[in-house]
């Protein structure tokens, strides 16, 4: 028989093929339990559901706690300090606690995800910061400016470009930047010698079809430069977005905790 595993629902308002509120569940963690060849079962977090929690869990072969919004702060003796506390349901908070208790008690697997954790810790007589950041007094930065329009001259906008072809670039943005410098320059100088030709009365070698062929490999040229560098820049501004939230944090929390060696 296929492995069961308990998944605590979610009060929903709406759901696509229902016509009224639903009891929901993260459709990925369904997924990924029967890829493991087990079977997920939504709990309804419903209060009628809490007499029958014992009984499921101990028919099931593990819990697993996903994420959510917060809990109530009464439950880990607390009252509610901060107004970035969200999500509250008394349902989910009741029905969850209870799972992983009876999950406990009975040495069942306990997967907990984000919120699941946090459910956890109360579970076991734990209490929760409200607010990490009310706690530990991080403060995330950014140095770029941050509501009004930001200028940067020619120079700084070329180097930055170079330094996202060279340090951020892939091959593929190598060879399509380096293929229009090549089409550039070799049609810059056969339109060069072109228009040489002209101006000292030696037109032997200016042909119109040959000029039109030139300024196609150009403007193609610089095309395909524009879009090597705009893609490679790009990609740095995309990493750079990315890391910067992990960076300041851990470069702030790296601050404190060497003053508090200190």
């Amino acid at each position: 028989m296929a492995p069961i595993v308990l998944i605590p629902g979610r009060l929903s308002p709406e759901a696509k093929g229902v016509r009224e509120a639903a009891i929901a569940s993260g459709r990925r963690y369904s997924e990924a339990i029967a890829r493991s060849g087990g079977v997920a079962l939504t709990v309804p977090p419903l209060e009628s559901t809490l007499a029958h929690v014992n009984s499921l869990v101990e028919r099931a072969d593990a819990v697993l706690l996903h994420g959510g919004g917060d809990l109530d702060p009464t439950l880990y003796g607390q009252t509610q300090s901060s107004d970035a506390i969200y999500g509250i349901v008394a349902e989910h908070d009741a029905v969850e606690l209870a799972l992983v208790r009876a999950a406990i008690a009975m040495d069942k697997p306990v997967l907990a995800i984000c919120r699941g954790i946090q459910v956890l810790n109360v579970a076991l007589g734990g209490t929760l910061h409200q607010h990490l950041v009310d706690t530990i007094a991080v403060t995330v930065t950014r140095s770029e400016a941050v509501g009004r329009k930001t200028s940067y001259t020619f120079g700084t906008r070329l180097a930055l470009a170079v330094d996202a072809l060279i340090t951020h670039s892939n091959f593929l943005h190598w060879v399509v930047t380096m293929s229009g410098l090549i089409f550039t320059t070799l049609s810059g100088l056969f339109l060069a010698a072109m228009t040489f030709q002209y101006v000292i009365g030696t037109r032997a070698f200016v042909n119109g079809q040959l000029l039109l062929i030139g300024i196609v490999v150009l403007m193609s040229g610089v095309l395909l430069m524009c879009i090597g560098i705009l893609t490679a820049y790009t990609t740095r501004i995309f990493h750079e977005v990315l890391a910067r939230p992990r960076y300041h944090v851990s470069r702030e929390i790296g601050k404190g905790l060497q003053e508090c060696s200190e």
